[in-house]
């Protein structure tokens, strides 16, 4: 029996005006697996996550998580529901340590962040969940650094860390090994192939290497819209792909 997709899209569209930055794609997340998401730029890969994070509405179609509609929520609802994700540019709190990011992050998951009368720290579930994720991304000798003073590839860590501090069901990662050498774009490709067991992911990326190393399935997206999705390899061999994005070679 096919297992359920933690997220699904139905024909969903995203209009500017005149422009389609999105059209009619639908794509689905199963758990355990890491769906990857390709193009040239200007393909609609950013809007794409954009879309299914609740960043931006939809113009048309529909958002699931499970069976549950999401498509007019907010980001805050999704997040509830499931939903993590990263950014292009890194999103964390330079001035705070790993821990502290992380423990934010819990806090709202938690819904602890607007109780004023009783100390931060006393919330035991929050520091717990905060240890959890920072143990995922495998930080702990670092929790008490202040992330302004990481690497680049450490940040990106963290960055995904705080999205797991929101226990999500998926995670949403767009280009997460941007800026990266070979040394920390390999730390991240080996995390998220540990963390594929527990969580759906979705994932934008420019490094084929990567994407072929870590990706179930492939989608491959030009001009807002979607010209092949299946296995990576069965991708791959597709004309059109090689014409579009990877070379006619």
């Amino acid at each position: 029996m096919t297992q359920l997709a933690v997220l699904r899209a139905k024909k969903i569209s995203k209009h500017f005006g005149g422009l389609v930055a999105v059209s009619n794609v639908s794509i689905d997340c199963p758990p355990g697996e890491i769906h990857a998401v390709i193009g040239p730029n200007g393909a609609g890969k950013s809007t794409l996550i954009n879309l299914l994070s609740g960043d931006l509405r939809t113009t048309a179609g529909e958002i699931y998580i499970g069976e549950e509609r999401i498509d007019r929520m907010s980001v805050s609802q999704k997040s509830k529901l499931g939903i993590g994700r990263t950014y292009q540019r890194t999103n964390i709190f330079p001035n705070l340590s790993l821990f502290e990011n992380c423990f934010l992050a819990a806090q709202a998951y938690h819904g602890t962040s607007l109780r004023f009368f009783k100390g931060a720290r006393a919330y035991v579930d929050v520091r717990d969940t905060a240890r959890m994720a920072i143990e995922k991304v495998d930080l702990q000798s670092i929790s008490n650094r202040l992330v302004g003073t990481l690497s680049h590839g450490e940040q990106r860590q963290v960055e995904i860390a705080i999205a797991l501090a929101t226990k999500p069901k998926i995670l949403l990662l767009d280009e997460p090994l941007a800026g990266m050498g070979a040394e920390e774009s390999e730390n991240i490709i080996n995390l998220l192939s540990e963390l594929k067991s527990e969580y759906a992911m979705l994932l934008v990326e420019h490094d084929i290497n990567a994407i072929f190393a870590l990706a179930d399935r492939l989608t491959v997206m030009v001009d807002g819209e979607v010209i092949d999705c299946g296995l990576p390899n069965d991708v791959r061999e597709n004309p059109k792909v090689q014409e579009a994005y990877l070379g006619e070679s």
